[in-house]
């Protein structure tokens, strides 16, 4: 999965995300379970039934950290940070733009070191020329 597609990925779960802790500040926690079998991702669903039943956030961040470990599942390691950051606040009934404010500011770290690793490279292909 090229890098751009991988930036796509990263942006459309923390919407996703997003919106589900909008749904769950304004109509309740248990609104999502109108969610769980139309979510198609795995990972996310967990997330969900694990808020459905009540579980803490830190509950939520050892299973899914768990899960996410195992790599049985077929997302990148940010993908499951993200998730799981969400589904942690979720859990805290934070607001939605804070939850919000949070992955985009975690997807733009991993962009950042995405281009200083590009940087290096460059320099390292440059010294071999």
């Amino acid at each position: 999965m090229g890098y751009d597609m991988m930036q796509n990925e990263y942006s459309a779960a923390a919407d996703k995300m997003v919106m589900y802790a909008e749904i769950a500040r304004l109509e309740g926690i248990l609104a999502l379970e109108d969610y769980l079998n139309i979510e198609h991702d795995e990972f996310i669903r967990e997330g969900l039934r694990l808020l459905l039943i009540g579980s803490s956030a830190k509950q939520i961040k050892k299973t899914l950290g768990g899960l996410s470990k195992k790599g049985n599942l077929p997302s990148s390691r940010l993908f499951y940070k993200l998730i799981i950051r969400a589904c942690a606040h979720i859990a805290q009934g934070q607001n939605p733009k804070i939850v919000e404010r949070d992955l985009n500011a975690m997807i733009e770290a991993e962009e950042e070191r995405g281009n200083i690793f590009v940087e290096l490279w460059r320099v390292f292909l440059g010294i071999f020329n």
